[in-house]
């Protein structure tokens, strides 16, 4: 800063350019710097599993499904939709009344894919039919699950596609008359002890687990054993089992809603 003379003495004059330019200096460093830590997080989160590092393994538990439903009549109440639920059981029907966003559907049998559902709705005379689809999200959860804890919870949340793959093929085949009622009962029976089964391991590997998670997978097991027990004793196997499979779908449904609250 140089000296300058004036009529009171000598005063020191500030360079006003250098000071802007060591502050303009100081602000890009101050901009580098930030950037370089921004970029050295990102970096850093890719490379490294934080949630293992912190004990919160997410796991996914469930894949994506879908299903499809065969709807006969509709109603903005279940009385309204279910007037002619008698009529489609005696038809070999489900005759089970879905609830989806508010409005109830009469459903006559669930299918594996789309187009399936919609060749059958097309040939369905005398009804006012459509296809309503019943989808199952992904189900990842953050627990202290040992591995086989994981596979355990798993294999028992795909009991519900088990059960539709199973029932669906013996109402196939009872309905084209490939299997007899006598045959059907056995097969039925044989797989819900298979279920009984699975569940038994499921309370086997959470003996001491309180999580809720747990509860709900075994409150469907239950819901699902209970259909096949109602279809053993069935005095119309056709329509019951389409009953009890679209049942089992719903139960699964609610099971997602309750995990995910």
């Amino acid at each position: 800063m140089p000296i300058i003379k004036t009529q009171n003495g000598y005063i020191y004059k500030i360079n006003k350019k250098n000071t802007k330019h060591k502050k303009t200096k100081f602000i890009a460093t101050l901009f580098l710097v930030c950037m370089v830590l921004v970029v050295g997080i990102f970096y850093a989160f890719s490379k490294v599993d934080f949630t293992t590092a912190l004990k919160l393994n997410k796991y996914l538990i469930f894949d994506k499904k879908t299903y499809f439903l065969v709807s006969v009549a509709t109603g903005q109440t279940y009385a309204e939709a279910s007037v002619n639920s008698t009529n489609v059981k005696l038809q070999d029907g489900a005759g089970y009344v879905y609830s989806k966003n508010g409005k109830y559907y009469l459903i006559a049998n669930a299918y594996k894919t789309n187009d399936d559902a919609d060749n059958v709705s097309n040939n369905i005379k005398g009804y006012d039919t459509q296809v309503v689809d019943i989808a199952f999200d992904r189900l990842i959860i953050s627990v202290k699950f040992s591995q086989s804890q994981i596979e355990t919870l798993k294999y028992s949340l795909n009991m519900v596609c088990r059960f539709f793959d199973k029932v669906s093929e013996l109402i196939l085949s009872f309905d084209r008359a490939e299997l007899l009622d006598a045959e059907v009962r056995q097969k039925l029976q044989v797989f819900k002890e298979s279920c009984q089964e699975d569940k038994e391991t499921l309370s086997k590997a959470f003996q001491n687990s309180g999580e809720n998670i747990v509860t709900y997978v075994k409150i469907f097991q239950s819901e699902a054993i209970s259909n096949l027990s109602m279809l053993i004793v069935s005095q119309n196997l056709s329509s019951d089992m389409k009953y009890a499979l679209v049942s089992t779908l719903a139960s699964f449904e609610t099971l997602q809603k309750n995990i995910k609250k």
